[in-house]
């Protein structure tokens, strides 16, 4: 039995092991993840972006602004979502339809909430909640935090019942990569929500999920780190065009 469990401290990453919470935050680097969201076929524009009115739909993975059943409100510009959510899960729309956008960074594309200040307006972009819904429970997650000038993010996990499985408050934000798991990797998150009070908003970009088990622990060192950079692009499908919404005047 000593030798069992030598042997499985030695193959799971400490990062796993150290926490008791329901979600636990980890090195992204610990993690080796299959799947990969990045936004980047989707259409665009510099400035605010291109609005998106509906859902973004991919086939397991699915964005909007709140879980029908939370509470909606507004802190000053920023959208706060709280609560359960109502089972079978489904993402809500915003009541005046200014849901998400589309915005070109350089040479990426990164998807922000919009704020209750309505797209087009500066303090609008970046301010409201993202929420995301997955068709299968994950274990482990990450994401690119585009953007922060120090505000709080506030990251809310969801079982699949529609219970608040834990909060994460995210201090200090700045360009960083956020990665999130279960104690002993159990499959159980099935949405999240993403908020912040940041001066100037955030955006995210490179969502990273399903889990890739080796031996019944996780992909680590030099393979793991290639199986999390190289993950599997998901292709979401392009809406129908919409020319009013790209580039508007703020």
């Amino acid at each position: 039995m000593r030798r069992i469990m030598w042997w499985f401290m030695c193959i799971w990453p400490a990062g796993a092991l150290a926490c008791e919470r329901p979600v636990c935050a980890i090195d992204p680097s610990e993690l080796s993840l299959a799947r990969l969201v990045d936004f980047e076929n989707l259409p665009s524009g510099f400035g605010p972006g291109r609005l998106y009115r509906d859902v973004i739909e991919a086939d397991d993975v699915s964005f909007g602004e709140h879980l029908i059943g939370q509470a909606r409100d507004a802190e000053g510009d920023y959208d706060r979502i709280d609560g359960p959510a109502m089972p079978p899960l489904r993402l809500g729309r915003a009541p005046r339809g200014e849901l998400l956008s589309i915005t070109r960074v350089g040479t990426s594309q990164v998807l922000n909430g919009q704020g209750p200040a309505g797209f087009p307006k500066r303090e609008a972009e970046g301010e409201g909640a993202i929420a995301i819904l997955f068709a299968h429970d994950q274990a482990a997650l990450s994401f690119d935090v585009v953007g922060g000038e120090g505000g709080t993010g506030f990251v809310l996990f969801l079982a699949r019942d529609g219970t608040v499985l834990d909060r994460h408050d995210l201090p200090d934000l700045r360009e960083d990569i956020r990665a999130f798991h279960t104690p002993g990797m159990v499959e159980r998150i099935a949405a999240l929500i993403m908020m912040n009070d940041d001066p100037e908003g955030i955006a995210i970009d490179n969502l990273r999920y399903d889990l890739i088990r080796q031996m019944g622990a996780i992909g680590l060192g030099g393979a793991g780190r290639a199986s999390y950079v190289l993950a599997h692009a998901v292709t979401i499908p392009v809406p129908p065009p919409d020319p009013a919404t790209a580039n508007p005047p703020r």
